[in-house]
């Protein structure tokens, strides 16, 4: 599918003089992605006349002329009931102080990172960039779970040790981008190294295999904090391989859905996937296995817009995506017309990580915006933080040194963003 941008412009191209004359709607689910540019396009299409200053002052008096926004929290029938259960969103943070162990693989990766990004000043603006690229990608599996971690060390060991990497066309990395494309540019990238000569990449590649070593031994000794989270939600929502309650869990990799497919199988469960490698036909047969077939669904961003699970009630973002807007995406799955339940979704983190910070940080505020806003909280968030590039702050957050107080500093701009989106919350 074509990206925002992309549709924004084709969409455009076909909107002749004619039909602005005669008069148009558009509608669409998700009209703001977090890009102000976009859209301010986007309703040009509508009025070409307009400007952001009009965009910026009709959403601070809650009003615009060319657009007309309900919530689906706030449609009713024709018998006057509202269409839509409710939804409970409960965050079940970990803590790293429950297992010395991750902890300590913890703090060697981020030292590993931060002294690999130091040491990648001296290059060039885009060689400095590649090197943050392939850092934050090892940042952000560790963050998804040690099976996605050590399959990515091992890969760098290897990219390393040979020296070359391929070139990625920098479209391929975009969020946008087909998401097998992007797995294999992530994959291609994650060789960049600043180390210039052969001795400096053995030297690197030794340190590598001390932290797969060490991750290693990290799995060898029990379930990982997450998992335990995990299968402390199925037990007290009676999701067992005997029963017929449903759940799907939504993770950024394809690693990690590995992973998580294997060890719902170990325990007996009927498993289905839907990833970005699948063919439309594979995804539509997943789609009818979960709900005739499987007790449990694991899924990637693949799965987060376009397909209907409203007969599961269960869901667990196993971890978080870094862009927020797809928080909501993932929860419509299954909270979604016709669901004849209430919705419970769970998001899993490590609190006391640095991106932890901000991410628990960030939905801690969401939630205290629902005494506001009920759910309709999540359905605005992009508008909330449109102001923050929220990857790039969580990539800075990522790779600053391990005693910075990065992760405070990039809450602070984001709780800022909230309030500056019109938002204002008793004790913030």
């Amino acid at each position: 599918m074509a990206g925002y941008e992309e549709r924004t412009r084709r969409l455009a191209s076909w909107a002749s003089p004619w039909l602005f004359r005669r008069g148009m709607v558009l509608a669409t689910a998700t009209p703001h992605k977090g890009d102000p540019v976009n859209f301010t396009k986007l309703l040009q299409l509508l009025d070409p006349d307009i400007h952001d200053a009009q965009i910026v002052q009709s959403v601070e008096h809650r009003e615009n002329p060319l657009m007309w926004r309900r919530m689906k929290e706030e449609m009713i029938g024709f018998d006057e009931q509202k269409l839509f259960k409710p939804r409970i969103v409960e965050s079940r943070w970990s803590s790293l102080t429950e297992r010395p162990v991750e902890a300590e693989l913890y703090n060697q990766l981020t030292d590993y990172v931060s002294k690999t990004y130091k040491a990648a000043e001296k290059l060039s603006a885009q060689e400095r960039v590649n090197v943050e690229f392939a850092m934050t990608i090892l940042q952000r599996r560790m963050a998804s779970s040690l099976t996605a971690l050590v399959i990515s060390l091992k890969r760098r060991r290897e990219l390393v040790l040979a020296g070359t990497v391929e070139g990625v066309p920098v479209s391929s990395l975009d969020e946008d981008a087909p998401e097998a494309q992007r797995w294999e540019a992530e994959k291609a990238l994650l060789g960049v190294t600043p180390a210039r000569t052969r001795e400096a990449r053995a030297g690197e590649a030794r340190r590598l295999s001390e932290l797969i070593s060490l991750a290693t031994e990290v799995q060898k000794e029990g379930p990982e904090l997450k998992l335990r989270k995990l299968k402390q939600i199925m037990q007290e929502a009676g999701i067992r391989p005997d029963g017929k309650e449903k759940l799907l869990v939504f993770t950024e990799f394809k690693d990690t859905l590995d992973f998580l497919r294997a060890e719902f199988e170990k325990q007996g469960f009927r498993v289905t996937q839907i990833d970005g490698s699948m063919p439309q036909d594979n995804r539509i047969r997943a789609e009818w296995e979960f709900e005739h077939r499987a007790q449990v669904m694991v899924a990637t961003e693949a799965a987060g817009e376009g397909i209907n699970l409203q007969f599961c009630a269960y869901m667990v973002n196993y971890d978080l995506p870094w862009v927020p807007t797809r928080l909501e995406q993932r929860m419509g799955r299954i909270h979604r017309y016709g669901q004849k339940r209430v919705a419970h979704i769970y998001n899993l983190a490590i609190a006391d990580t640095r991106e932890g910070v901000v991410l628990t940080g960030l939905i801690d505020r969401l939630k205290n915006m629902e005494k506001d806003l009920g759910d309709q909280v999540f359905d605005v968030v992009s508008t909330l933080v449109a102001d923050v590039d929220l990857k790039k702050l969580m990539a800075q957050v990522a790779l600053a040194a391990p005693d910075a107080a990065s992760g405070q500093k990039a809450l602070s701009e984001l709780i800022a963003a909230t309030v500056k989106g019109g938002i204002c919350i008793k004790g913030w």
